[in-house]
């Protein structure tokens, strides 16, 4: 027997833009990225609008690695493009916290992603794989007032 399932949790990466990015177009870069931002509001909106949605997935959008910074370097990632090593998570959902942009804060890392999507399901992510790095601890964190909207 089949059910249907209904995430609790939406990975979403970014891709599109490393791959314009490759093609050393920035006015590509900047339309794959406002291309993907609308694709997530419609598919934010849509879910919204849907009972068994409206309020319970948590959206976690984020790039699948890092891209040098500067002038000429937005066009390569690696360990020789400084910059590369930085990368952006946006979470999005139902009793999260909005902490808006974060500097200055401990380092976050991409391992850190599975662990908060367990986390953000009340499961236990470490507590299956000891070695894996840890949930990010202010998004897990629920808010005490009512859901985002």
């Amino acid at each position: 027997m089949c059910r249907p399932h209904q995430p609790r949790v939406l990975f979403i990466e970014y891709g599109e833009t490393d791959e314009e990015a490759r093609s050393r177009r920035y006015d590509l870069v900047l339309r794959a990225a406002h291309q993907f931002d609308k694709f997530v509001e419609q598919l934010w909106n849509t879910m919204q609008l849907m009972p068994a949605y409206h309020d319970q997935t948590t959206f976690i959008i984020a790039t699948n690695h890092g891209r040098g910074g500067g002038l000429t370097e937005w066009k390569d990632h690696g360990p020789d493009r400084k910059g590369s090593e930085n990368i952006w998570i946006g979470v999005l959902g139902p009793n999260r916290q909005p902490l808006g942009k974060r500097e200055h804060t401990p380092a976050v890392t991409q391992s850190q992603i599975a662990a908060t999507m367990v986390a953000l399901l009340a499961k236990d992510y470490r507590g299956s794989v000891p070695q894996a790095a840890g949930a990010l601890p202010d998004v897990v964190a629920p808010r005490t007032s009512s859901a985002v909207r």
